[in-house]
C-alpha cells in the first residue's frame, strides 16, 4: 500500500478562508474558491445581498475518476472503511490531473459541482445530488458521493423543514427553524 493525502501540502486553506470572508457576493466566492482551490473538504452554502443562494463543493479532490476506481479499486468495502484504496502495483492507477487543477493530482474546480439558485441551496454534509432537489447535481466524480440513493435523515429533513417554509420564509422563521429542536 502507498498512502497519499491530496492535502499533505496544502497550504493554501487559510488563503482560502481569508478569500472567501472577503467576497462581497456568490460571485466573487466562486471566483475566490476556483482561484486558490484550498478548502481540505467543504461544503460551501451561501448567499448574497441580490437574493443568490450558491453551493460549491470546490476543494481540494484527488483525481480518481470513475474510471480509474473501476480499473483499480481494490478491498471490500468493510476493508476501504469510507476510503478509497487503489492498487498501487500498477502505475496506470494513479492519480490523473485536470489543466484547470491548482496543483497536478486534483480536479479541476470546473469538475466539481456548484449550483446558484433564487430560491434555495442546502447541504447536510453529504453527497452534493439535492442540494436542491430541484435541480439534482449529477455528472461529477463519485468520490465525491452517489447520486440517486436514499438520503440521510438530516438531509431529509433539512430539506423539507425548508421546502415547508419557502413560501413564507422570513429572517424569523429562519431563526426558529435553525434554533428549534427537531434536527
Amino acid at each position: 500500500y502507498v498512502l497519499h493525502d491530496a492535502n499533505a501540502d496544502n497550504l493554501r486553506a487559510l488563503d482560502q478562508f481569508l478569500a472567501m470572508n472577503q467576497a462581497r457576493s456568490t460571485g466573487q466566492l466562486h471566483a475566490a474558491l476556483v482561484r486558490i482551490q484550498g478548502l481540505p473538504s467543504a461544503h460551501v452554502v451561501a448567499a448574497d445581498a441580490s437574493g443568490t443562494a450558491y453551493y460549491a463543493n470546490i476543494q481540494v479532490v484527488p483525481h480518481v475518476t470513475d474510471a480509474l476506481r473501476e480499473r483499480c479499486e481494490t478491498g471490500t468495502p468493510e476493508q476501504q472503511k469510507g476510503f478509497v484504496v487503489l492498487d498501487a502495483s500498477r502505475s496506470t492507477c494513479r492519480w490523473g490531473s485536470d489543466p484547470d487543477a491548482v496543483r497536478p493530482g486534483l480536479f479541476g474546480p470546473s469538475r466539481l459541482p456548484t449550483l446558484t439558485r433564487t430560491d434555495f441551496v442546502a447541504n447536510s454534509n453529504e453527497s452534493p445530488w439535492l442540494t436542491n432537489p430541484d435541480a439534482p447535481l449529477t455528472g461529477y466524480p463519485t468520490v465525491l458521493g452517489d447520486i440517486e440513493t436514499p438520503r440521510e435523515l438530516r438531509t431529509r429533513l433539512g430539506l423539507s423543514m425548508i421546502q415547508e417554509r419557502l413560501s413564507e420564509f422570513t429572517l424569523s422563521t429562519m431563526q426558529d427553524m435553525f434554533l428549534n429542536n427537531r434536527n
